[in-house]
């Protein structure tokens, strides 16, 4: 089993991500707003607050999606199907994705289809 990670910058994005991810046939993931640790530092954390200069332009918030899937996902499939979508990874801001292996599972993921 393996665990899909994908910190989405561009969260105008998510629906097109989530199209892709249905493509592959994952339609069980989890979608959490996250915050970058610099927003947080730089505008939470008085100390660090000289951060927010720093900070000018970029998008403090995110969306993190997260899936199992039974088999590896090819990183450059979902390359190639987000180009389709006008979704480049390698463009600066957009985002990112990685798997990890998963050693141990305990309980049984809900399943539904589309």
């Amino acid at each position: 089993m393996y665990l899909l990670i994908i910190i989405l910058q561009k969260e105008e994005l998510l629906d097109n991500m989530l199209s892709i991810l249905t493509e592959l046939g994952i339609t069980t993931a989890n979608i959490i707003d996250s915050v970058g640790m610099g927003k947080v530092l730089g505008y939470d954390i008085p100390l660090f607050a000289g951060f927010r200069r720093q900070l000018e332009g970029q998008r403090a918030f995110t969306k993190t999606i997260m899936a199992v899937t039974e088999d590896g996902i090819d990183l450059d499939e979902i390359k190639e199907i987000a180009n389709d979508y006008n979704i480049d990874f390698n463009e600066e801001g957009t985002g990112y994705l990685f798997t990890v292996k998963i050693e141990d599972f305990l309980g049984t993921p809900m399943e539904w289809t589309l």
